[in-house]
């Protein structure tokens, strides 16, 4: 479906649709993600168990600079991308948040939101950070 003709051309795809758009920001929230005065922060009380992968698979993504990757999940991970960073929640564990920087560099977040630093560094998609692992201290329906 099109959302717009314009006079002077053909038909054109739209942008993301309200529906699709209502969908991304519910499946985050799912996610737990929220951002709240430029600081993201990972608390996720929506998922269910079955959404965990029960054995190995892989993460496919594109990175910042456009080149594609992958990251393995092991048994109780779930893995998406946030700014085209990846984000792997694992079940089981504390609740906080770890940070790993491209240059090895890892810093936690015992309270699961980033600080504002951080959460620019996520924003501007400046590459900086490798990867993000959340650990999901909940019980899963």
């Amino acid at each position: 479906p099109y959302s717009h003709t314009p006079g002077f051309a053909g038909a054109r795809q739209p942008g993301m649709t309200g529906q699709v758009k209502e969908e991304v920001l519910t499946r985050l929230a799912e996610l737990g993600v929220r951002v709240k005065d430029g600081q993201v922060s990972f608390r996720p009380t929506m998922l269910r168990a079955r959404e965990f992968v029960s054995e190995a698979a892989e993460l496919a993504y594109y990175d910042v600079l456009g080149g594609s990757c992958s990251i393995s999940l092991q048994a109780a991970q779930l893995g998406f991308t946030y700014c085209q960073v990846p984000v792997i929640y694992t079940h089981g564990g504390s609740g906080g948040v770890s940070v790993t920087w491209h240059n090895g560099e890892q810093r936690d977040f015992a309270n699961g939101t980033l600080d504002s630093d951080v959460s620019a560094s996520l924003f501007k998609k400046l590459g900086e950070i490798a990867r993000i692992d959340v650990s999901v201290a909940q019980t899963l329906a």
